[in-house]
């Protein structure tokens, strides 16, 4: 997650699709993985009668839905100061930035001159770039955790691997 994060922030107007896709199927599995892992090490933890409770609480807790809440709002508030210091001499109305911001039908990039269109685009990479900080961020506060927890081997016993959930 760390190095696939560090090359998305590198991410440009005139970047590869190709590069882009490169780097988002190479930061799934990380992302994945780390959401996934929680829910064995919880089984696998606990009493065999706290099992359910355990993976309960964290699909309650939702780490994925959780991370994405807060990429959301970063990426939502940092777009929308952007893009009002950067648009904010083609007056554009403030239900025309929000209708950007969330990619619906905007007036901004179909209709703004080739210098609007630009604004705009760096506005989006810029807010993007803090979404893959996260990422980054996420991947190394990972490996610190992993290093400092005690290391010991998980047993799941067969009843528990085979208990209907």
């Amino acid at each position: 997650m760390i190095i696939d994060g560090s090359l998305s922030y590198t991410i440009e107007a005139d970047t590869s699709s190709s590069n882009i896709y490169d780097y988002s199927v190479q930061l799934a599995p990380g992302c994945g993985s780390t959401l996934q892992s929680s829910y064995s090490i919880a089984a696998a933890k606990v009493k065999l009668e706290e099992v359910v409770a355990a993976i309960g609480f964290l699909g309650q807790l939702g780490s994925a839905v959780v991370a994405l809440n807060i990429a959301g709002s970063i990426s939502k508030n940092l777009l929308s100061t952007i893009s009002k210091v950067a648009l904010v001499d083609h007056h554009f109305t403030a239900a025309e930035l929000r209708s950007a911001i969330a990619g619906t039908q905007s007036v901004i990039l179909p209709t703004g001159n080739e210098r609007v269109k630009q604004m705009a685009i760096q506005a989006i990479i810029k807010t993007m770039d803090s979404v893959f900080t996260l990422a980054t961020v996420a991947g190394a506060l990972s490996v610190v955790s992993a290093i400092s927890m005690k290391r010991e081997r998980l047993f799941v016993s067969m009843a528990a691997a085979t208990q209907d959930l």
